[in-house]
């Protein structure tokens, strides 16, 4: 194997794990964001939101990239540098993104329920918020502070 297919092969794999340790903490810091904005709702008493995770997700996201990657990784190792082991690895990742994707489509109703009502949970959030913020009482009014005059009479 020659330097230069070895070279490659390190730093596809370095990509894979530095792209993976930035979702690993980027998952971790939006969890730690939910958990304060949790923490905060109990604190003041107010409904707790809904879950979002449901609303914003992609679910063809992963199996898309895994073609894209399995793709890429079986042409390079192929065509590029005709090193069969990089062509099995990228197959690999070929074949996974295909069964994601048929797994997405043959779930597509499940989801679609379960967008429906994360839908109806954040409407039925949203007016529980407005009823709590128009029965919470307004703060007591701050005293005026003491100034010169009002000290010396």
């Amino acid at each position: 194997m020659a330097f230069t297919e070895m070279l490659v092969m390190m730093m596809m794999f370095l990509m894979y794990v530095a792209i993976a340790a930035l979702l690993v903490f980027w998952r971790l810091r939006v969890s730690a964001l939910r958990h304060e904005e949790r923490m905060r709702a109990l604190e003041l008493r107010m409904p707790l939101p809904p879950d979002s995770r449901q609303l914003h997700s992609n679910p063809y996201l992963w199996p898309l990239a895994s073609l894209g990657v399995g793709l890429g990784t079986t042409l390079a190792g192929k065509f590029a540098f005709h090193n069969n082991v990089l062509g099995g690895i990228g197959l690999i990742l070929l074949f996974l993104g295909t069964v994601l994707l048929l797994a997405q489509r043959m779930n597509r109703e499940n989801r679609r329920r379960a967008e429906e009502a994360a839908m109806q949970q954040s409407e039925t959030y949203a007016n529980m918020l407005a009823t709590a913020m128009r029965q919470t009482p307004p703060p007591p009014p701050v005293p005026p502070r003491a100034t010169e005059a009002t000290e010396q009479a």
